[in-house]
């Protein structure tokens, strides 16, 4: 049985005391801030050269042949945003291959090391990112594949059946909405511990997908209470992190985001920790995160009453 109070307080204790473990997210600043600069010229472009009126009336007159203008006036501008957000999801895909070894070094009570996570995230991001592509086109697929069906469904129903068809196409309207929020949390279960399983096992792609299926049979109620608790965590500490943000933006101005940016780092540590570490918790043999065959013993094998408790440091 997976315990979720266990799982946080490890992944909670770790960043409280290896507050290393945040510096890989900052990377993550980095396209985002050349997005945001970029983003705020251009618009401080358009604030200078146009104002609604005109903008609205140029736009009447001139049609698609004004949208191509400015789209050249500010090709450099967009060439920038394209290569940051391209550069946002590579950097984003080795963030996330770094923390399911860090979630491995909590596990198995091994020290934490970010040199060996970055080593081994090296050697995996590509993979991550590959297989989060697979995985993105079939949950699309699977999503407006229901949708299609559910209208499909009813239209024929409410057509060859009067005001009975009506009633039972609502019926089935109310019973595919069902499936598609079941859909949607099944697809976030797998999502959650897909990453981990390319990270540690070095499988990608559609085995990947299909190991983290094989692995949510039977566990799927304990992962969507898991997906549950983690939400309302998450709500709670940026209920929080606002509050805080608000009292301090009288008192630092604009400097306050710098506060914002570092009080979003403990959320996105203490998630991908808790991916790592759940997908830990359910697996159901002794894994390396090597790329040789030595395995080493699973907690569980050592105490099936519960997970280790992270060791304090001394």
């Amino acid at each position: 049985m997976v315990n979720i109070e266990n799982l946080f307080n490890n992944a909670f204790r770790t960043i409280k005391t290896e507050p290393k473990i945040l510096l890989p997210l900052v990377l993550n600043w980095i396209p985002a801030s050349i997005i945001s600069v970029a983003i705020s010229i251009m618009a401080s472009d358009f604030i200078n050269k146009y104002s609604l009126d005109k903008l609205l009336s140029t736009f009447e007159k001139e049609g698609i042949w004004f949208i191509t203008q400015l789209l050249q006036e500010n090709t450099y501008l967009i060439a920038l945003v394209i290569l940051a957000a391209s550069t946002s999801i590579f950097i984003s895909s080795f963030v996330n291959a770094v923390y399911p070894t860090i979630s491995y070094q909590i596990y198995y009570r091994k020290k934490i090391l970010i040199s060996e996570a970055v080593s081994i995230a090296k050697k995996r991001y590509l993979k991550v990112l590959w297989t989060n592509i697979i995985f993105g086109i079939l949950s699309m697929v699977a999503i407006f594949g229901t949708i299609f069906l559910a209208i499909i469904l009813f239209a024929v129903l409410t057509i060859a059946g009067g005001i009975a068809g009506v009633l039972i196409g609502s019926i089935t309207s109310i019973i595919a909405v069902l499936l598609f929020i079941a859909l949607i949390v099944y697809i976030t279960a797998i999502q959650i511990i897909l990453e981990p399983i390319v990270v540690i096992e070095n499988i990608y792609g559609l085995p990947a997908i299909e190991k983290s299926h094989t692995l949510l049979k039977g566990k799927l109620f304990e992962v969507l209470i898991f997906i549950i608790l983690l939400m309302i965590a998450n709500g709670l500490y940026f209920a929080m992190a606002g509050l805080i943000a608000g009292l301090m933006e009288s008192v630092l101005g604009t400097y306050t985001i710098i506060i914002e940016m570092i009080l979003m780092l403990l959320p996105s540590a203490f998630i991908l920790l808790s991916y790592g570490l759940l997908y830990l918790e359910i697996a159901p043999e002794s894994i390396s995160l090597s790329d040789s065959s030595v395995s080493t013993k699973h907690p569980q094998e050592q105490n099936s009453t519960s997970p280790p408790e992270l060791e304090q440091p001394k």
